[in-house]
């Protein structure tokens, strides 16, 4: 029973890296988010090949400038909603299948999020702003953990703005070349290295940033030789405006509240 529990929660925990909050986009700018990836990382050396550090007179924008217009444009998001795709890779491992999820994310401002994963397995993902309930329907378990653990650890699915603001604030910033798969004329990659990895919680973040509609199109986050990647697909992004004139573009509160089951066991979890 003690190793059922481990796999579940191991299964479990390899849901929690993903990124992506999409940001302000139009009606128009929405049919253009829904044919773009995000993806996050979690290891520095395993960053794309083709992801080389292009000369600073050929960017647009500066770094400090990318990270600016993107927190501005992410304050904005009221309703959020994608398809996710990820896969975490060992990075000291050469023989072992990367873990593939994929599932279905919906978030709103101020850490309220659902992740609804339907493969390798049913598991859902919720969090309320303060806690966040890890659900194992097969295993009938939940695991609990308070969200501001997991902004600290580089969990910043739950509230993209705000976790972006704490990598600029603790990171030096640079602009790379957003590679393969990516129209170097509107697109770049932001690229926050920690001042301090030791107490930042993370080796490296990257985040491909559309530089027209400023959404997050892809990010990389690194840390504890562990390389995790989401691409989010079929995105919908609203700000405020927008809902008040299509209230279907919100998302309902009740989405992010969580109880559980009579029955069924549960774990207060102190998570990485």
């Amino acid at each position: 029973m003690r190793l059922r529990v481990l796999s579940y929660i191991l299964a479990a925990w390899a849901a929690f890296a993903l990124s992506a909050w999409a940001s302000e986009t139009s009606d128009s700018t929405t049919a253009a988010a829904e044919q773009s990836a995000l993806a996050l990382s979690s290891t520095g050396q395993a960053l794309s090949a083709t992801a080389q550090i292009e000369p600073p007179m050929r960017f647009k924008f500066s770094a400090q400038e990318v990270v600016e217009r993107l927190l501005k444009t992410q304050a904005k998001v009221a309703s959020f909603s994608c398809t996710v795709l990820r896969e975490d890779i060992q990075e000291l491992s050469d023989h072992s299948a990367p873990r593939r999820v994929t599932g279905t994310l919906r978030a709103k401002p101020g850490g309220l999020a659902r992740f609804e994963i339907k493969e390798p397995s049913a598991q859902l993902l919720v969090s309320d702003g303060k806690t966040l309930w890890m659900v194992l329907p097969e295993a009938r378990q939940v695991f609990r953990q308070e969200t501001k653990a997991l902004r600290t650890s580089g969990q910043f699915f739950l509230d993209l703005t705000t976790s972006i603001r704490y990598y600029a604030r603790n990171s030096k910033p640079r602009l790379r070349a957003p590679g393969e798969g990516f129209n170097p004329r509107n697109t770049v990659a932001l690229e926050l290295s920690p001042k301090d990895p030791s107490t930042c919680g993370f080796d490296r973040v990257v985040v491909w940033v559309d530089l027209k509609n400023w959404l997050v199109l892809q990010s990389e986050l690194t840390g504890s030789g562990l390389l995790v990647r989401a691409k989010f697909k079929d995105i919908k992004a609203y700000t405020k405006q927008q809902i008040a004139a299509d209230p279907r573009r919100g998302l309902p509160d009740k989405l992010f509240h969580y109880q559980t089951p009579k029955g069924w066991e549960i774990f207060d979890s102190l998570l990485p």
